[in-house]
C-alpha cells in the first residue's frame, strides 16, 4: 500500500480487515471513486468477499452506476443472503432502475429479516407511492415513523400519501 486510498502493488491477504476498514472510511467521508478502488483490491484475491461486494456495490449506486451496483450487491446477497442492509442497498439501485417491483421485494426482504429498520420501510413506502399504492405508502411511512419518530423523509413521504388520498 502507499497512500490513503491507493494500492501500487497486489494486496496481501492479511491486509483485507485493514484495507476494508480504509476503504469504508473513505465511502464514509465521501470518497466512493477512492473507496471503490481499495474494494477492487480486496475483490481481486477474494472475489466473493461479501462486504467488498456490498459496499463496492453502494460506491457504484452512489456514483449512479445503478446496473453495476445490483450487479455486485446481488453478488454479495448470494454469499449472505440473511443481510438487510444489502436486501435495502439493492433495492435502492433498483428503484433508480425503475424495477420498482423487485425493488419493493428487496425492501421486503430487508423489513422481513429486520422489522424495526426505518431507512427500508420509508423506501419501501416511497415505493409503493411510485406504484401509485398510496395506502400501503401511508402505512409503511407509519411504521418507519414509529421505529424513528425523528426520520424527517418518512414524515415528509406521510404528508405527500396523505395528500395524494
Amino acid at each position: 500500500m502507499t497512500e490513503r486510498g491507493k494500492t501500487n502493488k497486489r494486496l496481501d491477504p492479511r491486509d483485507i480487515p485493514d484495507v476494508l476498514r480504509q476503504a469504508r472510511s473513505l465511502h464514509r467521508e465521501g470518497q466512493s471513486a477512492e473507496a471503490a478502488a481499495l474494494f477492487d483490491a480486496i475483490l481481486a484475491i477474494a472475489p466473493r468477499h461479501v462486504h467488498a461486494l456490498h459496499y463496492r456495490g453502494v460506491a457504484a449506486w452512489q456514483r449512479g452506476q445503478h446496473a453495476e451496483a445490483v450487479a455486485l450487491i446481488t453478488r454479495a446477497l448470494a454469499a449472505n443472503p440473511d443481510s438487510p442492509s444489502a436486501h435495502n442497498n439493492l433495492g435502492n439501485a433498483l428503484r433508480d432502475l425503475k424495477r420498482l417491483e423487485e425493488a419493493l421485494a428487496s425492501y421486503g426482504h430487508a423489513v422481513a429479516l429486520r422489522p424495526v429498520y426505518p431507512g427500508a420501510l420509508c423506501n419501501q413506502g416511497h415505493v409503493l407511492a411510485d406504484l401509485k399504492r398510496h395506502e400501503e405508502a401511508l402505512a409503511a411511512f407509519e411504521a418507519a415513523i414509529a421505529a424513528e419518530p425523528g426520520y424527517a423523509d418518512a414524515h415528509l413521504g406521510r404528508g405527500d400519501a396523505l395528500r395524494n388520498l
